[in-house]
């Protein structure tokens, strides 16, 4: 080794001691923003899951509102429309109820349900409030309950 590298190249080579600290950190930064981008520290739900989750919200809003009107009252035979063209265009982490809840924030289009071309390129904002029941389940939470 001493004929690759004289003593003298070697102590060059050698990060002073008080570097090491701050290098050990700035590794320790890099390596939880890494994780943070692919979820594992800050985990969001499946676009699948958001999607059944606005369509739930949809289906919720279109019975109260048949029921307030004096409409249908068998929601069974009901067509609702449905969301498509789901986009998230954020979340982050709350608390409801002394629990960790996610609130998913974005915009839906509808489609079927006899709406009009007009009403189906309207672009609906939506909020969601998700919480983790398992590793891959996720339950909608009303913040107002």
């Amino acid at each position: 080794m001493d004929r690759l590298f004289p003593p003298s190249y070697r102590f060059r080579m050698a990060l002073p001691a008080i570097l090491r600290p701050a290098l050990r950190a700035m590794l320790l930064i890099v390596l939880w923003g890494g994780l943070w981008g692919c979820g594992w520290v800050n985990p969001a739900p499946p676009r699948s899951v958001v999607a059944e989750a606005v369509a739930q919200k949809v289906a919720q809003t279109q019975v109260a509102l048949q029921q307030q009107l004096g409409g249908i009252t068998d929601t069974e035979a009901m067509v609702f429309p449905q969301p498509s063209g789901i986009h998230v265009t954020g979340h982050h982490w709350t608390t409801l109820n002394h629990q960790p809840t996610l609130e998913v924030n974005g915009t839906y289009h509808l489609k079927g349900g006899g709406l009009g071309w007009g009403q189906q390129r309207q672009t609906r904002p939506f909020s969601l409030y998700l919480r983790r029941a398992g590793d891959d389940q996720w339950i909608m939470v009303n913040p107002l309950e």
